[in-house]
């Protein structure tokens, strides 16, 4: 048990409470893929706080620590053996320097530029998805952003189910989502980022029982571009949510992790769509003929496993997909 500096254990107690809001863990890995629920929720909350009250007696934050001197389970953003957590891309997706987030207290959307360069002609999209995939409220604004500031958008009143039942309507599932996209005066994506929500504050219990979605992919090494780069393309086939999906590099003879920058971040695939990743090091250490990808899952139900996984306190893995050269 982890107790504060005068022996209280409340801190522990308060995130056991907080793993319990996604029901109570039926074994460590369980227990481990909903802490990194919180991690993720967490650590993306603190940063887009600083966000959304830019400049506003908030010009910066720091954390305690980014990553622990010994094998330990907590204050991890990457642990001991230089495996990212959730709170890892938490902090990469927050900081990104054009963002744009939603602030579950007001319900206001927001774009932050953190660039020196202004910002027009964007379009901020805002949609909430059921438990199924299944869209419930789409919403849309033009919006310009000077450098160096943050903007309101909107408020999505629609997604808060708890002060405005009436404005989020019928048909809203107990726990939703909510997918926010930026996009420039030509279409490009600049921002996207993903919530869950619940009709009853900080109760997640229900996403025990999504559906399982079959994801599939490809992991290729563009070969005449760089001999070293491998590209991953990643799609949800089926109808639903596939929810904290991870991606990770790893050695297909041993199962361990490449020695590489983090390949991308925590996906969220909506049905049908896809996703492509490419891992940012121009220069993996192996040769990435012999690497692979493994994609877990935060939340999985009743989902096989294959290979073998060399962290068992991080993601279930559900899939190891071998790299194929593209010359």
């Amino acid at each position: 048990m982890q107790v504060s500096a005068n022996g209280s254990p409340e801190f522990c107690r308060l995130t056991e409470r907080m793993i319990a809001a996604y029901g109570a863990p039926t074994g460590i890995e369980d227990c481990c893929r909903k802490a990194q629920m919180v991690n993720m929720e967490t650590f993306k909350g603190i940063f887009e706080a600083w966000n959304d009250k830019l400049w506003n007696d908030a010009t910066g934050v720091m954390l305690w620590m980014s990553n622990p001197c010994w094998p330990s389970l907590t204050w991890n953003t990457y642990d001991y053996y230089l495996e990212p957590t959730a709170a890892y891309f938490a902090c990469k997706r927050a900081n990104e320097p054009i963002h744009v987030q939603w602030n579950m207290v007001s319900g206001e959307v927001k774009v932050v530029n953190h660039t020196f360069n202004d910002l027009n002609g964007l379009a901020v999209n805002a949609r909430i998805y059921n438990m199924d995939g299944k869209e419930h409220v789409a919403k849309s604004a033009p919006l310009d952003c000077p450098s160096n500031s943050v903007r309101k958008c909107f408020d999505l009143v629609e997604a808060d189910s708890e002060r405005s039942p009436a404005a989020a309507g019928k048909g809203l599932t107990e726990v939703y989502f909510i997918k926010l996209e930026l996009k420039d005066r030509a279409g490009r994506l600049l921002s996207d980022n993903f919530y869950w929500q619940s009709k009853s504050p900080g109760v997640y219990r229900s996403l025990a029982a999504m559906d399982k979605v079959a994801l599939t992919g490809t992991v290729s090494i563009a070969a005449k571009e760089d001999p070293r780069k491998i590209v991953v393309d990643l799609r949800n086939g089926t109808k639903g949510v596939a929810l904290m999906t991870r991606l990770k590099l790893v050695d297909l003879s041993s199962g361990l992790l490449v020695a590489s920058r983090p390949l991308h971040r925590q996906l969220f695939l909506l049905d049908g769509r896809g996703i492509q990743a490419g891992d940012g090091r121009p220069r993996l250490k192996q040769d990435p003929r012999r690497t692979g990808v493994d994609v877990g899952r935060g939340v999985e139900r009743g989902a096989g496993r294959v290979g073998a996984d060399p962290n068992p306190c991080q993601w279930k893995t559900v899939e190891r997909i071998p790299s194929v050269s593209t010359e």
